[in-house]
């Protein structure tokens, strides 16, 4: 009885060995240790990665980053950060559903049960979305001073470029709380006391987003969190952003489907950009304004799909992302505000046509018995409803369209 205990206890102790944090300080999770891992804390975020992603290549320093910032700042939450490599372990990865690198599963001491982690991936993303799903969802503002403190915090970029604060003290926070739970990527605090509220000459009832950008207070009243959430949203956007890799998700990803996008040189367009910016205010809440620099790297991709070249200058595009992207190309010669304004109003009443891209109608395209098609002309001869009209799609270097 006693050697069989002694095998055991060395059987268990060699499991437990093998469950072990690499030099990052993340937890390397297997087949073998996932169920210990996801209880060595109360809460634990799993990556699963591939060694070849390149999007978990760009992922892994802020990872890293976060899990320092936890175990050396935030010794009060109980929280890991674990990977696993999904190739290895296939197992576990189709377990969880996984079917893309990265994928991030929040776990709470509950290997059964998950939840996708839905935040951004700079280290202070992760921390801050931990934060929230491990504290309350708003953070309680007792005094002047910690009021301060937590609305200035917008001044320093590296901690939030907007942070909400609610002020209840007899009206209910209960849509607020719901906001605050749902939006993970923003910081909320919360007023509750009516003595305080009136002493900072606000209102009960009243949310503030306090911004580092634009008017530095957008001030509103909600009933209910659908309301909330939508103006905490549009509030977070500046009237217009630069176009880069990290602002690309916020830019997409609203509510907002219909994107004004100008083009420019942005070291010498600062009165263009004023004069965007101006459009983009007097329409915000139907068009989402976003700039991209031509000199940019990181804007060629974007400058190839909409077929512009650095030569053509400055140059003004609207999009509408609903089942269909439609585009929509301004030719005007002026910059100006009014100009703008009119244009990009005209695209969201549906006053213009949508761009095609399209050759010229060749000038013979009616002589043969087969019809030449380009874009300018598909519509108005292909659906003709007074006739019936076969089309063959084509590709010029292709065999089989060769031979018919």
């Amino acid at each position: 009885m006693y050697l069989t205990l002694c095998v055991v206890s060395l059987l268990l102790g060699s499991v437990i060995s093998e469950l072990k944090e690499n030099e990052d300080g993340l937890l390397e999770l297997t087949k073998d240790t996932f169920d210990e891992g996801i209880n060595a804390a109360d809460y634990v975020l799993v990556e699963f990665y591939a060694p070849w992603c390149g999007h978990c290549k760009s992922l892994k320093p802020e990872y890293i980053k976060a899990a320092k910032t936890l175990a050396d700042e935030h010794k009060d939450v109980s929280a890991k950060l674990a990977i696993v490599d999904g190739t290895v372990e296939t197992d576990l990865a189709q377990k969880y559903g996984v079917k893309g690198y990265p994928t991030l599963k929040f776990f709470r001491k509950n290997v059964e049960g998950s939840i996708d982690y839905s935040g951004g991936r700079k280290s202070d993303d992760i921390v801050n979305w931990i934060k929230k799903k491990t504290g309350p969802p708003a953070k309680i503002l007792k005094d002047e001073a910690e009021h301060k403190e937590f609305k200035d915090s917008v001044n320093d970029k590296k901690l939030n470029e907007i942070v909400i604060v609610g002020y209840f003290a007899k009206e209910s926070d209960s849509a607020y709380k719901e906001t605050a739970m749902s939006l993970d990527e923003f910081q909320f605090g919360l007023v509750t006391d009516a003595d305080l509220i009136k002493k900072l000459g606000l209102e009960d009832g009243q949310i503030i987003v306090y911004r580092n950008f634009d008017e530095k207070e957008f001030k509103f009243t909600a009933s209910g969190p659908l309301g909330i959430g939508k103006l905490i949203k549009e509030a977070s956007l500046a009237y217009i952003t630069e176009f880069t890799d990290e602002t690309a998700p916020k830019i997409f990803g609203g509510e907002i489907k219909s994107h004004a996008l100008l083009f420019c040189n942005k070291a010498d367009s600062a009165d263009l950009l004023e004069e965007f910016k101006k459009t983009a205010k007097t329409l915000r809440g139907r068009v989402v304004g976003v700039y991209l620099d031509i000199e940019a790297e990181g804007s060629a991709r974007v400058m190839e799909f909409f077929s512009i070249k650095k030569e053509d200058g400055k140059q003004l595009r609207v999009i509408k992302m609903g089942g269909e992207m439609e585009k929509f190309v301004y030719t005007g010669t002026q910059f100006d505000e009014t100009s703008l304004t009119q244009f990009v109003r005209d695209v969201l009443d549906n006053k213009i046509e949508k761009h095609l891209k399209s050759q010229e109608v060749p000038a013979d395209w009616d002589k043969e018995n087969v019809k030449v098609l380009v874009g300018k002309n598909f519509k108005e001869v292909a659906l003709d409803k007074t006739k019936d009209v076969l089309v063959e799609f084509y590709a010029p270097w292709c065999g089989h369209c060769k031979a018919l």
